[in-house]
């Protein structure tokens, strides 16, 4: 065997599975599998995936939610050699019709709930072949029947350089890049994981809380199963559910995104025992230093947080822990390059070498050893988003500060250009959030005739007797907005749109201010 062979999800799991054998792999409700039950429910479902004649290079696409059963099938196409790609569960079937046409995999596996829509895909993309996870038996093979296979006993040779996953991103165009990973950079992506958490050993118990669609499902129980951890799925978001689940699994480490542990701030976690936590993450979105504050005191004394982006397979970027905001007062800050990753931040348009001195903005741009291999289907992708010495542009706006902290001010893409003045949607959001009264928000340009774009605000807000007037005061107390900061318009919401992957839809908020009135 080369030594970089062992770079790769195959031999990672299996070296977890010697090891590890007698210890709890996978849990999810009452199902609990060791790690030697996970390594023989993937080799049996590969035989499965084999009679239906996938082999190494093909694609197995996902519509599922997160388990025990459809891990054990996405990670038995890593034995093939297949390259495995998660769906983005909410997306239309016309968008998913596209997709499939695009990707052309040759098996699609489904939940129970999504088979109105695997059998309208079935039809629609030729030679398609569908398992279902879960079911009765039927016309359609299901994972419990390829559970009940003979273990597979071939050896698939697979390198390190060979694609191992696609992710898929939202894409600002609304079509998503489908991102070509190697096993060796999913290695440095749960090597990523391993240094956010401080560490991973057999003694910790993840709770996984997103779908597989997002890249933090790959990165974190990856970055557990291949250092013999447990982890432990929650299928449906309930926040009473999830400090339960904390309390019974004696969980060690938890992430979740700002807006679910405000869910969790809200429902009395000092009525649970969260003392098995040792770390906890907050993921996808700023968090205010109020609640920061509040989840270090009340659930969790460390918090962490990365940044990054599905081109890197989500930990390309940066990573910030509590201590650093609270000690040494770095509020805001997505802290500093990780593990076999760097940053910079340039001047715009620039090269990788323009970069720009301490505290003045521009853009932000990375390098990565997870960074993908290619876009599929996008052959100028690479042309598109590199400088011309190889820095992955990432469209976000920054600067570093004299202690070498990475701040973000916005996105290029989310600036909003009023009387000449460019403000990003971002730092408008990060103070509107802390209004007590505010839930959710969502900041957008909108156009006017005098000043360009005017500032406009959707909100959610908890108590229905709030108005507009109300907010806009708040806003002007204590100086917290600038006139020119401050939303020009607000619309009092009862749900913020968002995207596929559970990210603020800009795009769909826009197109709301057309049709609402104040």
């Amino acid at each position: 065997m080369r030594m970089y062979d062992v770079m790769t999800v195959k031999a990672s799991l299996e070296r977890s599975e010697r090891w590890y054998a007698a210890e709890t792999a996978l849990v999810e409700a009452d199902v609990s599998m060791t790690y030697a039950d996970f390594g023989s429910a993937c080799r049996r479902i590969a035989v499965g995936f084999c009679r239906l004649g996938a082999t190494k290079g093909d694609r197995i696409a996902f519509l599922c939610n997160a388990g025990t059963s459809h891990t054990c099938a996405y990670y038995a196409g890593q034995l093939l050699g297949i390259i495995t790609v998660n769906l983005h569960y909410r997306e239309t079937l016309t968008h998913q019709i596209q997709l499939l046409q695009r990707l052309q995999p040759s098996i699609l596996v489904f939940d129970d709930e999504k088979e109105a829509l695997a059998l309208e895909l079935g039809r629609a993309i030729k030679g398609l072949a569908l398992v279902r996870v879960g079911g009765a038996a039927g016309d359609i093979p299901t994972i419990d029947d390829f559970m009940r296979e003979d273990e597979f006993g071939g050896n698939v040779p697979v390198a390190a350089s060979d694609p191992a996953l696609i992710q898929l991103s939202s894409g600002s165009t609304g079509v998503p890049k489908a991102l070509v990973h190697s096993h060796e950079s999913v290695m440095h992506s749960w090597a990523g994981g391993v240094y956010m958490w401080n560490g991973i050993s057999a003694a910790d118990r993840f709770l996984n809380g997103f779908a597989p669609s997002f890249a933090v499902w790959i990165v974190h129980p990856g970055a557990f199963l291949a250092n013999g951890a447990a982890v432990v799925f929650n299928r449906a978001w309930d926040p009473v559910r999830y400090m339960h689940l904390i309390q019974d699994h004696k969980i060690t480490t938890a992430a979740l995104t700002p807006t679910q542990w405000r869910g969790i701030l809200a429902n009395d976690p000092e009525h649970y025992d969260l003392s098995s936590l040792r770390m906890a993450a907050y993921l996808g979105e700023k968090i205010s230093p109020h609640h920061l504050k509040a989840l270090t005191e009340r659930v969790c004394s460390t918090f962490c947080s990365f940044y990054g982006m599905s081109e890197c397979l989500g930990i390309g970027g940066c990573v910030i822990r509590s201590p650093d905001c609270i000690t040494k007062g770095k509020w805001g800050s997505v802290g500093k390059p990780t593990l076999n990753s760097d940053l910079r931040v340039i001047a715009t348009g620039g090269s990788g070498r323009d970069t720009l001195p301490v505290m003045e903005v521009g853009d932000i741009v990375v390098r990565a050893a997870s960074f993908a291999s290619r876009n599929w289907g996008d052959s100028s992708w690479e042309n598109r988003v590199l400088t011309g010495d190889g820095w992955y542009r990432t469209g976000d706006v920054g600067y570093i500060d004299q202690d070498g902290f990475v701040f973000l001010t916005g996105r290029a893409d989310n600036m909003i250009a009023t009387g000449g003045i460019k403000v990003a949607a971002e730092e408008i959001e990060a103070v509107l959030i802390q209004n007590p009264d505010i839930a959710d928000v969502t900041v957008v340009g909108g156009a006017d005739h005098k000043w360009g774009e005017r500032i406009v605000a959707f909100a959610v807000v908890r108590d229905a007797r709030t108005s507009p007037e109300d907010l806009d005061r708040w806003c002007r107390e204590d100086g917290r907005l600038a006139g020119f900061k401050r939303p020009k318009e607000w619309h009092l919401v009862d749900e913020l749109p968002q995207n596929s992957v559970g990210k603020k839809d800009r795009r769909a908020t826009k197109l709301m201010s057309n049709s609402q009135a104040i």
